[in-house]
């Protein structure tokens, strides 16, 4: 039996920079399936086809491998299945295309699509894509194993997963050269390449405008500290030489399990990054003494937005009770970066519904100032409903109605508004803040809140 994982090309829009990490998650379902003796096989076309990119309508650039490319690729393998990566909801076009090019090669091989994206829309894959013949829920490990053990059900829901039991992450599937400085989102590496891990599941902050808790649920998991050294040793056998960490709400691991994981990191000599996010309302003095201490260089500040109120009612930031708190532990927090000389990295979101063309130049004048006050790069990232979150069921019918994922998806991506805004066309606000963004960065790059790697050169 031989199956092959696959992640589709991606979009980017003029002036936006590319975004791209190593595919965790399919490198976790490949080790699972090899602990089972089923070949496995990957195609990151994303990563193996960085540098190809095809203007596919105006402004709007698709990169990753060519059709022509994935198909040599996957005839060359001849899977018995085909796994898309559906990660995110920007993208969605390029996984509807791909699933249609693996059935035209060969209408007996069974496609499966899982992910953030296709766990939020699992129904309407089910009725309007007939190319995708299973749709995977949630995480996907133990019910991948049973579906090719029983081969039921269109859409199979998942289990949370117990990381303990879980092998580690197929690095070996990994090219280092391939992850180099052009592909960070975070800002210059200090070294020639760099890996993005997560060694944990689950988020207590719930925001309802996040998938993750959904996914992953409230409750977070680990893995066992000497599977965490394995990774990192595995990860260095690669040849890779920075980490970057994408696990979030690292504030709230526990303590010792938190301070040996930096330790391993140390140990390692490796530079790295905490790009999960470093959640100021909850960072002390001594977590960012402990990070500089253990050679972390940067981080991800997720401010989010000014307005409190507004944050409060997104389940965001609760322990905060004022504005006048938040702009105090804000300072805090800058200031110990500063001392510590850690680079921090901003993000402000903008664009909730409801909000005013007033409350949006507010928020651009408050990172503006948080910006001049150290940090590294600041972005302006649109929020969205995403699938499967809670903020989608309550405000997707809100959606410009030429912006749904439906029709079009590509405007799913941070440097995009997709709400209206009372007083100001959505195409006025998205260019003012496009404006703004290059005279407070100071480059004629625009990135998302995410997107900071053109911003810092």
């Amino acid at each position: 039996m031989k199956i092959l994982l696959i992640r589709p090309p991606q979009i980017r829009w003029k002036y936006e920079a590319k975004r791209i990490g190593a595919p965790i998650g399919l490198l976790s379902l490949a080790s699972v399936l090899r602990d089972r003796n089923i070949e496995v096989g990957l195609v990151d076309s994303a990563v193996e086809g960085f540098n190809q990119e095809r203007e596919i309508k105006e402004g709007l650039f698709e990169y990753g491998l060519s059709d022509s490319e994935v198909e040599e690729k996957v005839s060359s393998f001849n899977p018995d299945f085909v796994g898309i990566a559906s990660t995110h909801t920007s993208y969605w076009e390029q996984q509807k295309r791909l699933a249609k090019l693996i059935k035209r090669i060969n209408s007996h091989t069974l496609v499966l699509i899982g992910g953030h994206h296709a766990s939020g829309i699992a129904g309407y894959i089910a009725r309007n894509v007939p190319e995708i013949d299973h749709i995977f829920v949630g995480e996907s490990e133990t019910s991948l194993l049973r579906f090719i053990a029983s081969r039921g059900g269109r859409v199979i829901s998942g289990q949370r997963e117990d990381l303990a039991s879980l092998p580690n992450p197929a690095f070996d599937l990994l090219d280092s050269a391939h992850y180099t400085y052009k592909m960070s989102h975070y800002g210059i590496p200090r070294s020639k390449n760099f890996i993005t891990n997560v060694i944990s599941r689950g988020c207590p902050s719930a925001c309802d405008y996040c998938t993750s808790s959904q996914i992953f649920g409230k409750k977070v998991r680990l893995y066992p500290l000497e599977r965490v050294a394995e990774q990192i040793n595995l990860i260095q056998a690669r040849g890779f030489e920075e980490y970057v960490s994408q696990d979030d709400n690292v504030v709230t691991w526990p303590r010792a399990y938190r301070s040996r994981f930096f330790g391993l990191l140390r140990e390692s000599n490796m530079p790295w990054v905490l790009d999960g996010g470093l959640y100021y309302s909850m960072a002390s003095p001594e977590l960012i003494e402990k990070l500089a201490e253990n050679g972390c260089y940067r981080v991800f500040l997720p401010v989010e937005n000014p307005n409190l109120d507004l944050m409060h009612a997104h389940n965001k930031y609760r322990n905060l009770r004022t504005s006048q708190a938040q702009n105090k532990k804000l300072e805090e927090v800058i200031e110990n970066l500063n001392r510590a000389c850690i680079e921090f990295y901003l993000a402000i979101m903008i664009g909730f519904p409801g909000e005013t063309w007033e409350s949006i130049k507010d928020a651009v004048e408050f990172g503006r100032k948080l910006k001049s006050m150290g940090a590294i790069g600041l972005g302006f990232h649109w929020v969205h409903p995403y699938p499967f979150s809670p903020f989608y069921d309550s405000s997707y019918r809100l959606v410009e109605a030429s912006r749904r994922w439906e029709t079009a998806p590509e405007y799913s991506t941070f440097i995009k508004p997709v709400f209206p805004i009372n007083g100001v066309s959505l195409e006025e606000a998205e260019q003012y803040v496009n404006e703004q963004f290059e005279n407070i960065n100071r480059t004629r790059t625009l990135n998302n809140s995410y997107h900071y790697r053109q911003s810092f050169v």
